[in-house]
């Protein structure tokens, strides 16, 4: 997810194809050469033989190829009506978003998301999930290169919230965490793949049956993340392929499988980095919205300039 949007929906779905090399979905097919330029492919593959070349945890098993849907609940959508609205909704992964940190590596407790997830209302939604054999991931977000430099940098800081982490998706009684960092330079990469690998092992001597996913980028930076995160044993790599286009930009598909603007950026660019860097398919995710922008414009004709902010 991305910090900030608040889109006037009652659940962020998010429909996913999970990939898998003996069932690769067609939409797959429709793959392009990466145009990168020279130095950055070079950057990617120095990169990517790095971590390759570091010693990796075991593998988790590889899950079966599927079809999954995969639900975050912002907590500013987290209100009285919201259990019954998702009961309704054929989840397989309910994802409840977010808590973070302070400074120290504490949990923020006083945070709304803390508050609503570990409130009434989240106890209702994770029992609700269960009942329906539905699986509960607990988000843990960290944005900001500032806060990631820091925080990816300072092992005691994240040996406190891996602590934390798994106490609080134990009293939840939760089946695992999702990772949300956004907005890491690549000289922390590494150190994100680590406290990905730290958290999965602590959480699984408490529960061998817990489950850590990560949710990345479709940029470069996001592909070598993938890559990290799945060397460090992550379950699931969820592939944020969307936000192609937001407010601020020109109108847009939000994953776009071409575009009209010349712009490289597209489903088949995101999936060729990750397949480029050697990320697993076995155990991505491809994450496609269920929603879409809309801006202002000129005039009815297709590419009429537009006038305004796109709104979700």
């Amino acid at each position: 997810m991305t910090p900030g949007r608040r889109p006037t929906r009652r659940l962020l779905l998010v429909e996913v194809l999970l990939v898998a090399a003996t069932a690769v979905p067609a939409l797959i097919v429709l793959t392009a050469p990466l145009r990168q330029s020279g130095a950055s492919q070079a950057s990617l593959g120095a990169v990517s033989g790095e971590l390759s070349g570091a010693s990796a945890t075991p593998q988790a098993p590889i899950p079966a190829p599927g079809h999954e849907v995969y639900g975050f609940v912002p907590y500013w959508e987290m209100d009285s009506g919201i259990a019954g609205h998702v009961a309704r909704t054929p989840l397989t992964t309910l994802a409840l978003f977010s808590v973070s940190t302070t400074a120290s590596g504490s949990l923020a407790t006083k945070a709304s998301g803390y508050q609503k997830i570990t409130g009434d209302i989240g106890g209702e939604l994770i029992r609700g999930a269960h009942r329906q054999a539905q699986r509960v991931e607990l988000v843990f977000t960290t944005f900001g290169y500032a806060k990631n430099a820091r925080f990816f940098s300072t092992q005691t800081v994240q040996a406190r919230t891996i602590d934390e982490l798994v106490a609080l998706a134990q009293r939840l009684q939760v089946d695992g965490v999702d990772v949300d960092a956004e907005s890491v330079d690549l000289e922390h990469v590494a150190g994100y793949g680590k406290f990905v690998g730290d958290l999965r092992a602590a959480l699984r001597a408490k529960d061998p049956a817990a489950q850590v996913s990560v949710a990345t980028t479709g940029g470069p930076i996001g592909a070598l993340m993938a890559l990290a995160a799945s060397q460090a044993g992550a379950d699931r790599i969820f592939l944020m392929a969307y936000d192609y286009h937001a407010a601020n930009s020109s109108p847009g598909a939000s994953a776009p499988l071409g575009r009209r603007d010349g712009n490289p950026k597209t489903l088949s660019w995101s999936l060729d980095l990750y397949r480029q860097v050697g990320v697993p398919v076995e155990r991505t995710i491809l994450g496609l919205p269920l929603y879409g922008m809309s801006w202002p414009v000129s005039g009815p004709d297709i590419g009429a300039p537009q006038v305004g902010k796109g709104t979700a």
